[in-house]
């Protein structure tokens, strides 16, 4: 797994995305809470769904799909961090999304506890 681990390492978008999936997402709210381009997202969702990292809850929808970790990917980020190698979004990884667009206040109900 020290292959995953640097192959998220390497990769910024990548990083912050796979860092932000410890609880479910959906693409949307990547994008806004990283303020990353939709396309990034979808990328480097894409790169880490091929690495068996991260799994789609919701693979028949089109719009709203909702992403996490997969057992493996929580393993992979167990390392990451005991590498010291997350350098978080902010800085902090208890790091929440702001919910200060519309777009996310409409998909709030997807997360947990929310």
């Amino acid at each position: 797994m020290w292959i995953e681990c640097s192959y998220i390492i390497r990769g910024k978008n990548r990083r912050r995305v796979f860092l932000t999936l410890e609880n479910p997402r959906t693409p949307t709210q990547l994008s806004d809470g990283l303020n990353i381009h939709l396309s990034h997202i979808s990328r480097a969702l894409g790169e880490l769904k091929s690495k068996k990292l991260v799994e789609c809850l919701t693979p028949t929808e089109k719009i709203g799909r909702i992403y996490r970790l997969t057992k493996r990917g929580r393993k992979v980020l167990k390392m990451v961090k005991e590498l010291g190698a997350e350098r978080h979004p902010a800085g902090n990884p208890s790091w929440n999304f702001p919910f200060s667009t519309s777009s996310q206040k409409r998909n709030a109900h997807l997360l947990p506890n929310s």
